[in-house]
């Protein structure tokens, strides 16, 4: 996921809009499992605006809590 978020923000340069790849240890059915936050919070940043503009506008990596720039 790291390599196709670094290549793709290259191919993608001057990106307007966000794009945050996200996954899970867990499988989402499953107790315990991180995916639906990851899940949630990867679309909560996507969509986060500040006076109708976009806050992230590139390849992002959401997990564990944490977001990391694609490149």
């Amino acid at each position: 996921m790291a390599y196709f978020a670094s290549a793709l923000s290259f191919m993608l340069k001057g990106l307007a809009k966000p794009i945050i790849f996200t996954g899970a240890q867990i499988p989402i059915g499953m107790l315990r499992s991180d995916a639906r936050e990851n899940f949630i919070t990867s679309i909560e940043i996507a969509a986060n605006q500040r006076n109708r503009r976009l806050l992230i506008k590139e390849i992002c990596i959401y997990f564990n809590l944490r977001l990391f720039r694609g490149n």
